[in-house]
């Protein structure tokens, strides 16, 4: 048997490089992603300085994500972190 998974429009954020450790520079990246992000999303995100990563808790647990990686929202809104290299060869963007 073969199958071809359906396509499905999720929502995605593509998280920002983070400066030097600085805390204005801090304070700036926190409030950039509570504006970019629906609340329930944000409220998943934490950001790790060192080393620069973001982690993100998903149905599967704590997922490391990093500067120019994705979160993805699913259509029941879960959320999950998609690689950057993997996320351009196998998700096409419809709208900004």
């Amino acid at each position: 048997m073969k199958a071809i998974k359906k396509p499905v429009l999720v929502e995605v954020w593509q998280l920002p490089k983070m400066p030097e450790i600085d805390v204005r520079d801090i304070q700036n990246i926190f409030k950039e992603l509570e504006q970019t992000l629906p609340t329930f999303v944000f409220n998943k995100v934490r950001c790790i300085f060192d080393p620069q990563e973001y982690r993100v808790n998903s149905l599967e647990g704590e997922m490391r994500a990093y500067p120019g990686d994705y979160i993805v929202q699913g259509s029941h809104d879960d959320v999950w972190v998609v690689q950057k290299d993997i996320f351009e060869d196998t998700y096409e963007v419809v709208e900004r």
